[in-house]
């Protein structure tokens, strides 16, 4: 021995364990980059979806504008038309004298009432008086009172009221005085006897239903100029007119309601699609890497509560005791401390999420998640860092971004430089 010491050449087990460790962690990021190019291309074919639907849409709602536009119009020249029909109905003979009963009606009921309250009046007169026997002209109208109000089966004598209502039973209900006097006389007008037989054979003889969308309006118009010229030279009546314009007019509402209707429901759809590719903007990343794991939650058991973490959706804390949950907040935005641009990776490392349930005598509940490159959704690790602010450490392939080339690491450093 030279009296030397010698130590132990341990480099080369060091760069060996080193290597190791550099090959795994490769091998776990590759794994995850392909996860999250699949991400990706799933998301891409989503929003082509989107894009396409939409494009269909909005060519569609000019089409439904266009023809609501035209059922509205003929709407409306129905409405008019319908209108100048009743004027015509309500300046005939008929008319009048229907009119002239139904006032009759209303007249012959006002008085019967009336009638019938002053014979009350001086019936309780009557009544009131007393039996004096030194006055026989008072008991001769008692006597004749009491035998005008009569008796019931059993020999007991009517009270006012029952006599009042007898006198009532001799005229029809007041309902059905009631339904007389105000009944609709253009609608009595239009009831024509042989509208249950038209009706039946009317789907058969239907000209619209054999004609194209774009014909119906022309052919309604033409009807209804057919219908009044028919009117004007007393070819035909005003009611047989009001009841070919009374089915065109209800025909032109249900076709206006059916048109609004449509229009409602697709305008429904098409926000539906304009707000799930905002969404994909501005919510799952800037590859929208993040829509698919839309919905997907991830839960860690702490002890005495259980966190559970949504992407997309909300952080939660659930009691292990009695299974009561605390919302922790909603997913708010990328990058917690607003430091980088959207291009950047480091964006998308960190995720706030807030307004969550307000905590006694402090603020509401946020939650702080730091997002790092696993091959699988996971989260690793929660604690409160400060009174009701919790800080999340997730593992994700979301976040397994392409590897920089060395020209792009340079240009980082040059544009940190540039910076300061």
């Amino acid at each position: 021995m030279d009296g030397k010491i010698h130590c132990p050449n341990v480099c080369a087990a060091k760069a060996a364990e080193a290597e190791r460790k550099r090959k795994a962690q490769q091998n776990i990021y590759e794994k995850g980059a392909r996860l999250r190019a699949s991400y990706v291309d799933q998301a891409k074919k989503q929003r082509a979806q989107h894009e396409k639907k939409l494009a269909e849409l909005l060519h569609k709602l000019e089409v439904v504008k266009k023809r609501a536009d035209e059922v509205k119009t003929a709407w409306e020249k129905e409405e008019m038309s319908d209108q100048l029909v009743r004027e015509m109905q309500k300046q005939s003979p008929l008319y009048k004298q229907l009119e002239k009963r139904q006032d009759m009606i209303q007249s012959l009921s006002r008085a019967m009432n009336n009638a019938v309250d002053e014979l009350r009046t001086v019936a309780r007169i009557v009544e009131g008086l007393g039996v004096d026997e030194e006055l026989p002209a008072v008991k001769s109208m008692k006597e004749a009172y009491d035998l005008w109000l009569g008796e019931t089966e059993d020999g007991k004598s009517l009270t006012l009221d029952n006599k009042l209502d007898d006198i009532r039973d001799w005229a029809p209900p007041q309902a059905e005085i009631d339904s007389l006097a105000n009944a609709d006389l253009l609608a009595v007008l239009n009831e024509q006897p042989g509208d249950v037989v038209l009706e039946s054979k009317a789907n058969l003889w239907h000209i619209p239903s054999y004609l194209p969308e774009t014909l119906v309006p022309v052919y309604e118009q033409f009807v209804s100029w057919i219908v009044h010229t028919l009117v004007r030279l007393d070819v035909i009546s005003p009611d047989q007119a009001r009841g070919a314009t009374g089915r065109a007019l209800d025909a032109a509402r249900a076709a206006h309601e059916a048109s609004v209707a449509q229009l409602d429901e697709l305008n429904k759809e098409i926000e539906s699609h304009k707000d799930a590719l905002k969404e994909q903007t501005n919510k799952y990343g800037r590859n929208n890497e993040f829509e698919a794991l839309r919905g997907t939650c991830m839960t860690k058991d702490m002890g005495s509560y259980t966190y559970e973490l949504c992407f997309g959706g909300k952080s939660t804390q659930i009691s292990n005791n009695d299974g009561y949950r605390f919302d922790l907040g909603r997913f708010s935005r990328f990058d917690v401390n607003q430091q980088y641009d959207v291009t950047d990776d480091r964006h998308y490392l960190s995720m706030m999420y807030d307004h969550g349930q307000g905590c006694w005598n402090g603020p509401t509940r946020t939650t702080r998640v730091t997002l790092e490159c696993g091959e699988a959704n996971e989260l690793l690790k929660v604690i409160e860092a400060e009174k009701c602010t919790y800080t999340m450490h997730v593992k994700t392939p979301a976040v397994c971004f392409p590897l920089k080339t060395d020209s792009d690491v340079a240009d980082e450093a040059h544009i940190d430089h540039e910076e300061l």
